[in-house]
């Protein structure tokens, strides 16, 4: 037994030291996850002073609330990628990735294992507690409905960007300097704790952490779709991947039914 636990920690060591994502400007990486998680939560602010009561009054609640969603990815999708992009070194890096025909094939598996995993875990909480559904799932299935064709691009595409950028390049990329073990575990929690609605309570609030576990699942593959192998280009393939067959789901949910 005492061998079995020195041969686990000397692995473990292992893992922790092992080098693989690519060193780049620390200041560009804290920009891109600052850009993400506060940035954001301003711009929000910003647009909602600007234009929320008028826009409500203009669509309705629900589509404004689809439309601002849209439009705060879209802005800090274009702020990341210029501020990605006029680093040269890391353009002529990302350029290098898109080549590898490998580096999609790898997403789409990595997404493929994410979601098979993510339905278990659903089924399980079920089991636990039956129709339970997290506040940022529930509003996010209201504006797809509202707004399907915005939602699908913001979830599929700008999202995924956004988040990989911030979290997996700019959080994971900057702990990973030092320590793997430490990158994975704040990291995930980073990105769990960024969907969950603390403003919830009583039965919300239980269905909140009975979720947490879910996107835990989805944090760990996203940050070793990037470890692996150092490709921030695998990690945004398997995060739009996963989000996609999550559009699909949706779409099948509520659309269907009531063509019935």
């Amino acid at each position: 037994m005492k061998e079995f636990f020195k041969k686990a920690f000397l692995k473990c060591k292992e893992f922790d030291q092992k080098r693989t994502i690519p060193k780049f400007s620390l200041m560009v990486s804290l920009v891109l996850f600052l850009l993400d998680v506060i940035g954001m939560q301003i711009l929000a602010i910003i647009i909602s002073m600007l234009f929320g009561e008028s826009l409500i009054t203009s669509v309705g609640e629900v589509n404004a609330d689809a439309i601002f969603l849209f439009i705060i990815y879209l802005v800090t999708f274009a702020i990341e990628v210029i501020v990605f992009v006029t680093n040269k070194p890391i353009l002529e890096w990302f350029k290098s990735l898109l080549k590898k025909k490998e580096t999609f094939i790898e997403g789409v598996n990595i997404a493929i294992f994410m979601f098979c995993a993510s339905i278990l875990y659903n089924m399980i909480a079920m089991l636990i507690a039956p129709h339970t559904s997290n506040n940022n799932q529930a509003g996010l299935e209201t504006s797809f409905a509202a707004q399907p064709f915005l939602v699908s691009l913001c979830v599929v595409i700008l999202a995924p960007v956004c988040e990989e950028l911030a979290f997996r390049f700019g959080l994971f990329g900057s702990l990973a300097r030092k320590s793997n073990i430490l990158a994975y575990v704040l990291t995930t929690f980073a990105f769990a704790f960024m969907h969950f609605d603390f403003t919830a309570q009583g039965d919300a609030l239980i269905n909140e952490f009975i979720n947490i576990p879910s996107y835990i699942i989805g944090a760990v593959c996203l940050c070793y779709a990037y470890q692996r192998k150092g490709n921030i280009v695998t990690s945004i393939t398997t995060h739009a991947v996963y989000n996609g067959m999550e559009c699909a789901l949706m779409l099948i949910t509520l659309f269907l039914p009531a063509s019935a």
